[in-house]
């Protein structure tokens, strides 16, 4: 079980015309660890809530929950954990859902 929290800050294409977004979230994960030795690999999946907004002025954060499900693997370090992963977050909106595959690399203990 792990819950993490993230910030992402996407810009369109460039020759897109749209503002950028901003994303934060909460996300409560099922971790379920594959064979190994050495270096780990798992697969990772769970929900959270999401808030969305859109880099205008006087724009306001839209609050959504959404689902996650990647892979990852795990390096054991002296006292702690390091790992990489890339998760698909697909948050539902009223409209058209939004979508992104962040590549992760962080520290566990």
């Amino acid at each position: 079980f792990r819950v993490d929290g993230m910030y992402n800050s996407m810009s369109p294409q460039s020759g897109v015309d749209l503002p950028d977004i901003k994303i934060s979230s909460a996300n409560a994960n099922l971790v379920y660890a594959l064979p190994g030795t050495g270096i780990r690999p798992y697969l990772i999946g769970g929900a959270g809530i999401y808030g969305l907004k859109v880099d205008v002025p006087n724009s306001s954060t839209t609050t959504k929950l959404g689902l996650n499900g990647g892979i990852g693997a795990s390096f054991p370090l002296s006292g702690f954990n390091t790992f990489v992963e890339a998760r698909l977050h697909h948050v539902f909106s009223d409209n058209v859902a939004t979508q992104f595959i962040p590549v992760t690399f962080g520290i566990s203990f």
